[in-house]
């Protein structure tokens, strides 16, 4: 995995999340530190993580699917606040199926590198 600043643009991001998703399972945590702290709060469709709450999260989902693939549409950054949108699909692991989820993704950096908030809405697609 690189060193560079995920949050410098829309490709840096979308290969730091996907390291995360479709690395090795004891390298999750890490994975996830390189974008995040272990204090960062995450509201997702709602939903409120803490960071060991997301990391749950985050291994349950990869039980389900696998060989995830994200396309980041657009990423904007002004100061330290950042937006974000993009489309992840992913295979069923019961079955083959093809699943997707369009997401928005907003936060605030901790002065550069990692964040310390994310409210993220998602929406299932059809395939």
């Amino acid at each position: 995995m690189s060193t560079k600043n995920p949050y410098s643009s829309k490709k840096t991001w979308a290969a730091a999340l996907l390291h995360a998703f479709n690395g090795p399972d004891d390298e999750i945590e890490e994975a996830f530190l390189a974008l995040y702290n272990k204090h960062t709060v995450f509201n997702i469709n709602g939903e409120t993580y803490s960071f060991e709450k997301f990391l749950v999260h985050v291994a349950s989902v990869r039980n389900i699917l696998a060989n995830f693939k994200i396309e980041s549409h657009c990423f904007l950054r002004d100061g330290n606040m950042f937006a974000e949108k993009h489309t992840l699909t992913a295979t069923r692991k019961e079955d083959g199926m093809q699943v997707g989820a369009e997401g928005y993704v907003f936060g605030e950096l901790d002065g550069g590198s990692r964040a310390i908030w994310v409210d993220e809405q998602a929406r299932t697609l059809q395939l």
